[in-house]
C-alpha cells in the first residue's frame, strides 16, 4: 500500500505541478519501515526466488548497488545511494538539488500462493521544495516515487507480468482485440464527428481509442500547459487561453480542462455557438469518465489520466485529502478521501489508474 496525503484542491488554477504525485507523507508499515518513506506494494504469482532474483536485477539495472541483502526468509534487500536521475524526474526538480541520495529497498515474503514485495525508498538528505509556474512542489516524494516507481516497473518487466486492460475497461471497446493502427484510427474518427459538431458520439470509446495512440502519454504529468491557461483566464486574456486551450487539444482532443478553457474563451469573446460545443463535449467527458459510482473497489472510477481525476472532482466540487495507491486484483487502484466544498462532509472514492500505469511500467524504465 502506497499512502500519500496533499492539500485540497482548491481551484483550477491551483491544479499541482508535480510530475507524478502530489504532496505527501509515509504512513505507518509493519517491519519498522514507518522511517523508511513511501512504498508499492505488490503480489507476483511467482516463488519468493524468481521475485527476489528480479529485485536484485532491477537495482543493478537501474544503477544501483546491494548495501545489504537479509539472505534467506523474508528478504529485505536494500540499495546503496546512486547520484543518477530516473527518467520521470523533471528538469525543475533536478536544478533545486546537487544530485539525488536516494535509498532504494525491497522486501519480499511469502504470502498463500503468493510472493508479497514491497519497493520503498528515502532520501540521505532532503530535495527542497521548488516552484513551477507559481506552484510549489513537493519535490523531496517526486524524487523518491520516481526511484520506487522505476524498480517496481523494471521487476514487472523481469517478471514478465502483463498489464492487462481491466474487463470493464475492455468492455468500453470492440469486443475482439484491435491493433495500434486500428484504435488509432477510430480515435481520429471519434474525434473527426466531434470536430464536425456531433456531440452524441460515445466519449468513453473516444477516451479508451486515445489510449492506444501515440499521442497518450500519462506520465510524466505535464501541468505547464493547464497552469497557462488557467492563468489567462484569471488575467482575462481570452484569446490566449483559447490558443493554450486549443494546443492541448491538438493532442488530446478527449481532455475535458482543455475543453473547459475553450468554452470559457469562446463563451468571453461572444462565440456562443463554440462555447455550447465545448461545454457540451465537457459536459459529455465528465459523464464518462463518472459513469461508475466509485463508493466501492468493484465500481472504481476508471482514468486514463490523472488530469480526469482532478476534472472530476472539480466538476463535482470535491477536495482531495489524502490517496492510498494500491494493488487490487489485476489493476492499480487508489483509495482517496475527499470533502465535499459546500456541506465539508468527507466520503471516500475508489480510482481505477492501471491504464495510465500499465503505460508507465511500459515507458518509464530504462533498457
Amino acid at each position: 500500500m502506497l499512502t500519500y496525503r496533499r492539500t485540497p484542491l482548491e481551484a483550477p488554477s491551483a491544479l499541482i505541478a508535480f510530475a507524478l504525485v502530489g504532496c505527501a507523507s509515509g504512513a505507518a508499515r509493519p517491519n519498522d519501515l514507518a522511517d523508511k518513506g513511501f512504498l508499492i506494494e505488490k503480489r507476483y504469482a511467482a516463488s519468493v526466488a524468481r521475485v527476489d532474483s528480479a529485485a536484485a536485477r532491477a537495482l543493478l539495472d537501474l544503477g544501483y548497488t546491494i548495501a545489504r541483502d537479509s539472505g534467506e526468509g523474508s528478504r529485505y534487500v536494500h540499495a546503496a545511494p546512486r547520484a543518477t536521475w530516473d527518467d520521470c524526474v523533471k528538469a525543475e526538480i533536478r536544478a533545486a538539488s546537487q544530485h539525488p541520495i536516494v535509498e532504494v529497498f525491497v522486501i519480499t515474503n511469502r504470502d498463500g500462493d503468493s510472493t508479497e514485495s514491497n519497493v520503498g525508498a528515502h532520501n540521505r538528505r532532503r530535495v527542497p521544495d521548488v516552484t513551477v509556474g507559481g506552484k510549489r512542489m513537493n519535490a523531496d516524494v517526486i524524487v523518491k516515487m520516481c526511484a520506487i516507481i522505476s524498480v517496481s516497473a523494471r521487476m514487472d518487466t523481469l517478471l514478465g507480468v502483463a498489464h492487462a486492460i481491466p474487463p470493464a475497461v475492455a468492455a468500453a471497446g470492440d469486443s475482439t482485440p484491435s491493433t495500434p493502427a486500428a484504435e488509432s484510427s477510430a480515435y481520429d474518427h471519434l474525434v473527426g464527428r466531434l470536430r464536425a459538431g456531433d456531440t452524441l458520439v460515445d466519449y468513453t470509446a473516444a477516451r479508451m481509442a486515445y489510449t492506444k495512440t501515440p499521442q497518450y502519454k500519462p506520465y510524466p504529468v505535464r501541468w505547464e500547459g493547464y497552469q497557462a491557461m488557467y492563468a489567462a483566464l484569471e488575467r482575462e486574456k481570452y484569446a490566449e487561453l483559447r490558443r493554450l486551450a486549443d494546443s492541448i487539444l491538438s493532442t488530446n482532443y478527449v481532455d475535458p480542462d482543455a475543453h473547459l478553457g475553450a468554452m470559457s474563451a469562446a463563451l468571453h469573446m461572444g462565440d456562443t455557438s463554440r462555447g455550447q460545443f465545448h461545454g457540451a463535449v465537457y459536459r459529455g467527458l465528465i459523464r464518462s469518465i463518472g459513469a461508475r459510482s466509485g463508493r466501492t473497489l468493484d465500481s472504481a472510477i476508471i482514468v486514463i489520466t490523472l488530469q480526469e481525476e482532478y476534472a472530476l472532482l472539480q466538476a463535482r466540487g470535491l477536495e482531495r485529502t489524502t490517496v492510498a495507491m494500491f494493488q487490487c486484483g489485476r489493476s492499480m487502484c487508489e483509495q482517496m478521501e475527499v470533502i465535499d466544498s459546500r456541506s465539508r462532509t468527507t466520503s471516500i472514492l475508489y480510482f481505477d489508474i492501471s491504464i495510465p500505469q500499465a503505460w508507465g511500467a511500459k515507458h518509464l524504465r530504462r533498457h
